[in-house]
This record gives structure tokens, C-alpha cells and sequence, in this order.
């Protein structure tokens, strides 16, 4: 278009074609500005910034701590006691460990073979912490025991095993913790007695019964005579 247009120039034009001319180039003019600024709208690219954000969690360290907190122990009868003093003490974390090396424990008052409550002690520097100590009795297996019904003969002996009052099956544990009470039974009169039995804080009462030996029945054999004195009835006459 544009070669054309210079081929058209060198000729020689009249004042109404230089005229249009001028006007076609304004217009040409017009049309590749507007192409150009469509084309650099197109062009035109959008950026996006992107910002990121770090965040760094700083730890705080731990204040540690010199106070002595002690534990109320709890055990059951005839439990070994433990000689790691750290197992009385409360909040272990948060003590320092530069102290553990001067504790010393003490617990020769404490009886783990009775039930009761008793004081234990942890020095420190000369400073004395006194804790507790409680020793409980073992738990037993929940049973209800069945009593037998004893029966004797006046002069039997009176029996003192555990199994002939008790007819529930018994484990050694159970017989170990079984108190028998049969101080009123007597085997020298015909007669009812009580006897007690205590388990697991359960107490239980039964009864012996004591009876008179059976009168024995003479035995007569055949062809003897049952009157022993008739001859000297005889010899009377």
C-alpha cells in the first residue's frame, strides 16, 4: 500500500487528488495507530506480586525450679518400698536437676507389713520435707462363702480346719485372710454351738451340732440260753 502510494506521488497530481490523497494517508494514519495501540493492550501483561511470610516460633525455655512438692503414697500391704527418691516427689519436671543429687530419703518408720498411716522424709540442704505414706489392706476376691452344718458326737474332737466349716472352694489367699472363731463349741454335752467365720470385713455365724452317742443293741446268738442265773434258780428249788 505504501509502495503504491509513492508510485503515485512521483506522478504529477491535481490539487483534488493531492486531496484525497492527503486524506487517505490521515486515514491509513489513523487505522495503524489504532492497531498498534489494540496490539500493545494485548501485549500488555499483568504481574502479580506474591509476598510470603515467614514465622519463626522461638521456644521459650523452661523455667526450672528448686520447691519441693512430695506425694501421698499409697500401697498395699507387704508392697516393697521404692528407693528412687524421685518417685515422691511431685512435678519432677520442673525441678532442677542439680538438686536430685542431695536429696535423701528416709522411710525406716514406715511398716509396709501393717495397715496404717505412716511419715516419710526427704532432706534437702538440711531442710526436711515430710510426706505420708499409707499402707492398705490387699483387696481380697469378692466372694460370699456357703457355711456347712457340723455335726459331732459328745467326745469327738473338735475340728480346726477351715474346710470343715466353709464349703465355698477356698485359695490360699483367701484361707490366709479367714478368721474361725469356734471357742464356744464344747463336745462334752448334747447340744447346738456357734461358730464364726470373718471374711473380707464380712462376718458369718454358724452352727455345730453336738450329739449323744447312739445306745449300742446286744447281740444274741442262736441257741444260747438268755437267762444265765436259771441254774442256780435250779439248784435253789
Amino acid at each position: 500500500m505504501v509502495e503504491k502510494i509513492q508510485r503515485i506521488m512521483k506522478k504529477q497530481l491535481s490539487s483534488k487528488e493531492k486531496t484525497i490523497l492527503s486524506i487517505a494517508i490521515a486515514v491509513w494514519g489513523v487505522v495503524l495507530l489504532g492497531s498498534g495501540l489494540v496490539l500493545n493492550a494485548q501485549d500488555r501483561t499483568i504481574t502479580k506480586n506474591v509476598y510470603s511470610l515467614n514465622i519463626n516460633q522461638k521456644k521459650v525455655a523452661q523455667q526450672r525450679t528448686n520447691e519441693i512438692k512430695l506425694k501421698e503414697v499409697e500401697l498395699e500391704v507387704n508392697t516393697p518400698l521404692s528407693t528412687d527418691v524421685k518417685d515422691y516427689l511431685e512435678d519432677i519436671d520442673n525441678l532442677d536437676e542439680s538438686i536430685f543429687d542431695y536429696l535423701r530419703l528416709d522411710t525406716s518408720t514406715v511398716k509396709i507389713s501393717e495397715p496404717g498411716e505412716y511419715t516419710y522424709t526427704i532432706t534437702y540442704r538440711k531442710k526436711k520435707y515430710n510426706g505420708t505414706i499409707k499402707v492398705k489392706e490387699k483387696e481380697l476376691p469378692n466372694v460370699l462363702l456357703q457355711l456347712k452344718e457340723v455335726t459331732l458326737t459328745v467326745g469327738d474332737p473338735i475340728p480346726t480346719d477351715l474346710s470343715a466349716y466353709i464349703n465355698t472352694p477356698l485359695t490360699e489367699e483367701m484361707k490366709a485372710n479367714i478368721t474361725l472363731d469356734i471357742s464356744q463349741v464344747k463336745n462334752n454335752e448334747q447340744k447346738e454351738y456357734p461358730f464364726v467365720v470373718v471374711y473380707n470385713k464380712q462376718t458369718y455365724i454358724g452352727k455345730v451340732i453336738v450329739n449323744n452317742p447312739k445306745p449300742t443293741q446286744s447281740v444274741i446268738t442262736p441257741g444260747t440260753d438268755q437267762n444265765p442265773n436259771k441254774d442256780k434258780e435250779k439248784s435253789t428249788t
